[in-house]
């Protein structure tokens, strides 16, 4: 993104994170390269990038166009899980859980679902979680 400096400068930045102040403004943490020393064995210093960073308000910062941000870590802010998840555990094989559940595997595609959507699955074979259960849920 870009971010605008007290004196009015611009520079590209990275952005690392954001929180809301409790006053409810919105504040980036960014990120960006600038100079620093650097010993060398013989004892010679040598000017290598350093990473800098510092919290900015969101009214000096600028997204730029095309770039996508929702996997910025918002501090504070927890987004609710999906209601419902299928798991892809080989071939066509499909269980349904609750969106919740621990149970699904990190070795297995999952993914978020609507309850049209597990109610299709359902119908085409997909067998409930026998951890959550959601088949209780969704009669």
């Amino acid at each position: 993104m870009r971010l605008k400096l007290p004196d009015g400068q611009e520079l590209l930045v990275v952005l690392r994170r954001r929180r809301r102040a409790d006053d409810g403004s919105w504040w980036y943490l960014v990120g960006l390269s600038l100079w620093g020393p650097s010993q060398r064995p013989d004892g010679s210093l040598v000017a290598m990038p350093e990473p800098v960073e510092c919290w900015a308000p969101v009214d000096a910062c600028e997204p730029i166009p095309g770039e996508d941000y929702d996997q910025v870590p918002t501090d504070g802010i927890r987004r609710p899980p999906p209601r419902w998840l299928l798991e892809e555990t080989g071939g066509d094989q499909l269980v349904v859980h609750r969106g919740d559940c621990a149970a699904p595997g990190r070795e297995h595609e999952v993914r978020p679902a609507t309850v049209d959507q597990v109610r299709a699955a359902a119908q085409a074979g997909a067998v409930p979680c026998e951890v959550c259960r959601p088949d209780r849920a969704l009669r």
